[in-house]
């Protein structure tokens, strides 16, 4: 794989340019028409992000990994940036501050299900190395897939390795949301505010974007608004934190009515009709999918050995501080345990959803 030459070119950047590092998965041009042409809510190799990343920010260095067993040859971004091939799959422009790396394979990760394992490869210590060489050097990642997989579950695997870097090793686009393959790169919420940041005079200056799930994640709400005034208003940087803030709000409702409580109301079905166990008792079930990778291990053990009660007063738990996200981002008037206790409040599980309709 290509990691080592982005960490190699990287050390040959002078301290005091600023570096960005794209890693996208699932980069082949599907959507290029037979004359070449590309529309930019398509352009997964060159997004418009890093495209006024790159012609905004002085002396930025973008370098981009593109990985895709179909990637075209030479890529869509090359040819319409005159990049030139330095070496086998290398592609810069003529100052050096925009290169390119292909890498033609299938690849995968431990959070996400490969049929194919034989014929993959597994990046994920890659990626983690990845984080830790930007981290170490001052430089920033973004990190986005367009093969289907759900992001998300990738940047909550990473979440508490680096929760003081998150708005410097950002992965998911467009706020986490799970498009599938194919989302608006134009769009608000396919942009970060970006600022400069520079620890001390021998450091590099470093490529900072606004994230809300660095304060999500740190459980730091509120100190979002003071970190607001960090970014300036010229480039909308207000409005593009806005469209985050909807977005992750919307998303968050969706996964709590769609998933969670629906997971929260099995395992209340068993407690009450401990003989329907069966039904729902699998050592590998995949109820916990759509938790957060970080508790699901947890979570599957407990079903493992049928501690039904537990696991309902751990889970109950958990959504409750996903509802107070909400409520806080919202600017509720109650807390997320008090939606929950109300939402729950009925013994019989069917007709939450009733009183669900009442908050979200």
């Amino acid at each position: 794989m290509n990691f080592d030459d982005i960490k190699n070119t990287i050390l040959e950047i002078p301290r005091d340019k600023p570096v960005f590092m794209y890693v996208g998965v699932g980069t082949f041009a599907s959507s290029m028409d037979t004359d070449g042409y590309l529309e930019e809510v398509n352009n997964h190799q060159y997004p418009p992000f890093l495209q006024k990343m790159k012609n905004t920010i002085p002396d930025l260095h973008m370098i981009i990994l593109l990985i895709d067993p179909f990637q075209e040859n030479p890529p869509h971004i090359a040819r319409k940036n005159n990049l030139y091939e330095k070496s086998s799959n290398n592609y810069t422009n003529q100052d050096g501050t925009l290169r390119v790396f292909v890498e033609r394979q299938y690849v995968y990760t431990d959070v996400e299900y490969n049929k194919d394992q034989d014929k993959s490869y597994n990046i994920i210590d890659d990626l983690r190395s990845l984080n830790e060489f930007a981290i170490k050097h001052d430089a920033s990642l973004l990190f986005h897939s367009f093969t289907g997989f759900r992001v998300a579950s990738l940047a909550e695997y990473f979440d508490y390795e680096y929760k003081d870097y998150l708005d410097q090793i950002v992965y998911g686009m467009s706020a986490r949301e799970n498009h599938g393959c194919q989302f608006d790169l134009t769009a608000q919420t396919s942009f970060f505010p970006t600022r400069i940041e520079k620890k001390d005079n021998n450091a590099r200056p470093i490529v900072k974007m606004f994230n809300y799930y660095k304060f999500i994640v740190n459980n730091k709400l509120y100190e979002a608004d003071e970190e607001m005034r960090l970014f300036s208003e010229d480039n909308n940087s207000m409005q593009l934190i806005q469209a985050q803030k909807e977005q992750i709000i919307r998303e968050y409702k969706e996964r709590f009515k769609n998933q969670y409580l629906s997971i929260l109301r099995q395992i209340h079905f068993i407690i009450l009709n401990p003989e329907s166990d069966k039904e729902y008792y699998n050592p590998d079930s995949s109820l916990f999918d759509v938790i957060q990778y970080f508790y699901r291990e947890i979570y599957v053990d407990l079903l493992k050995v049928k501690e039904y009660n537990i696991l309902y007063d751990i889970l109950y738990e958990h959504l409750c501080n996903h509802l107070n996200i909400i409520s806080v981002m919202s600017d509720m008037p109650f807390s997320g345990k008090e939606m929950l206790d109300f939402i729950t409040l009925d013994e019989d599980p069917y007709k939450w959803y009733n009183a669900l309709h009442d908050f979200l």
